[in-house]
């Protein structure tokens, strides 16, 4: 008379007997990551070596802006972004004879016997130089665009 009413009703036919639990397979381990190797090691230190020397090149020969009149516009990629510069600066960015170099979060002008140095070191760091159209499309070559023009 201790039989419970679960296993009652079991003998009824009213239920069905509970599945045995099967224990679940382990989950495989996770394989260790491999271990780079010594110069893979060595090489990004010392590519983080020369980012770092041209960092300080560019925060020592970086040309001041000062108030800046003049907005730049140039591209980054494909986006157009402005920067301000004085009259001599823009003149000098769109001669060539300065260049336009990442720095930190913004942009900085330096000449361009710098930026050849820290072209060697890192060259993503130095912006390419604006291509005059005519150059490149002889439907614009009789149409030279100043230098001068602001957007």
């Amino acid at each position: 008379m201790s039989e419970s009413l679960r296993s009652q009703l079991l003998r009824a036919g009213l239920g069905k007997a509970p599945e045995p639990k099967v224990p679940k397979p382990k989950a495989p381990e996770p394989q260790p990551k491999p271990q780079p190797k010594p110069k893979a090691r060595r090489k990004s230190a010392l590519s983080q070596t020369l980012r770092e020397q041209a960092k300080l090149i560019i925060e020592q020969r970086r040309l001041p802006r000062g108030q800046g009149a003049c907005a730049y516009h140039f591209l980054d990629g494909k986006k157009v972004r402005k920067l301000y510069v004085t009259e001599a600066q823009r003149d000098g960015l769109a001669a060539g004879a300065m260049v336009l170099v990442r720095h930190g979060a913004g942009f900085e002008v330096i000449e361009e016997k710098v930026a050849e140095k820290v072209r060697e070191l890192d060259d993503r760091l130095v912006l390419p130089k604006p291509q005059a159209l005519g150059a490149d499309d002889p439907a614009y070559a009789d149409h030279p665009i100043p230098d001068d023009l602001d957007w």
